[in-house]
């Protein structure tokens, strides 16, 4: 287990029940635009 960096240890002691402050994020992968019709990963 290794010890939290300054900004993660900020996000955690800052969030509360009202405040959440973790982060999510989605991506859309379009094969259309992808060189060759392929999208890689």
């Amino acid at each position: 287990m290794r010890q939290l960096q300054g900004m993660d240890a900020s996000f955690v002691a800052l969030e509360t029940r009202n405040s959440p402050m973790h982060i999510g994020s989605i991506l859309i992968y379009n094969p259309a635009t992808a060189p060759g019709g392929c999208v890689r990963f």
